[in-house]
């Protein structure tokens, strides 16, 4: 878990010796008789944030007639178009375009055979929990729809739904950790050529996992102390612990720190022989 140090033999003094083991990725520095590890393990389950999930966009953010930039037609190959909303099918109009969504078709004049449309939106949670994600949003179709997540049907369903919106629908499970897919699948009915398109309003929330604290820039200082480098997120609270045989670990301090990086001195590192460290997030 420990990226290469950035430790060079001039960060001891004369009577010290400093190294990297980096077959173990392991910091040691070597003081006479006295070995001092910096470890790291970082904990982040309980330590998460909920923020926007990035790459969640409505369909049409663009003008009409423009390609749609973000929702891609899978199946059958198509290019997506941001269009303008069909005046009349068979009893009703579309819903009107503004400025938070727009339509979208594979076709500029909407029309196109009857077979099933997968439009399909990609974005990445590999800085998310993935098991805390929830999708929220509405949709209209023409004609009826469902929604997949990540090739598994999640209920979502419309039936003859392009003159209204629906209610809001919300999904909380199938997730994966890194590229997921969300697939609108529109299904255009008839025996002929006819007006299809999807028009979706989304958004979602997951807990953003902390980035991983590490350890750097070990040393000693006055009086014999160990100092090393605590790097992590500010406004982030993290906890270093010590241990001597890796099975017992302690806390020994807190803090929480007002940049990317703190400085901290360990005033009892002279008494011990043999003393291993490591940080951790605290909630």
């Amino acid at each position: 878990m420990l990226g290469d140090p950035p430790m060079s033999a001039s960060t001891a003094t004369s009577s010290e010796r400093a190294t990297v083991d980096r077959r173990d990725r392991q910091y040691r520095i070597c003081q006479n008789w006295r070995e001092i590890f910096l470890w790291l393990l970082a904990s982040c389950a309980l330590c998460s944030r909920a923020d926007p999930i990035p790459g969640l966009y409505n369909t049409g953010l663009t003008s009409e007639g423009s390609v749609e930039p973000n929702y891609a037609i899978v199946a059958p190959p198509r290019t997506a178009f941001v269009v303008a909303p069909q005046a009349s099918d068979c009893c009703a109009p579309w819903v009107p375009n503004n400025a938070t969504s727009k339509w979208i078709a594979p076709h500029l004049d909407r029309l196109d055979v009857p077979t099933n449309f997968i439009y399909r939106l990609k974005f990445n949670l590999a800085d998310f929990d993935a098991a805390s994600a929830v999708l929220t949003g509405r949709w209209a179709t023409d004609d009826d729809g469902a929604i997949l997540l990540n090739g598994v049907n999640t209920g979502v369903r419309r039936t003859n739904g392009w003159s209204s919106f629906s209610d809001s629908f919300t999904i909380v499970r199938g997730f994966l950790a890194g590229t997921n897919m969300v697939d609108f699948i529109v299904t255009n009915l008839g025996d002929r050529p006819n007006p299809t398109g999807l028009r979706v309003e989304l958004s979602g929330t997951a807990d953003r996992l902390p980035k991983p604290p590490f350890l750097s820039n070990p040393r000693f200082v006055t009086n014999g102390l160990f100092a090393f480098r605590v790097n992590g997120e500010t406004n982030r609270s993290y906890g270093i612990q010590t241990t001597a045989d890796f099975f017992a670990w302690a806390p020994i301090a807190s803090l929480v720190l007002t940049s990317s990086f703190a400085d901290w001195f360990d005033t009892n590192s002279s008494g011990f022989p043999r003393r291993f460290y490591r940080a951790r997030v605290l909630p």
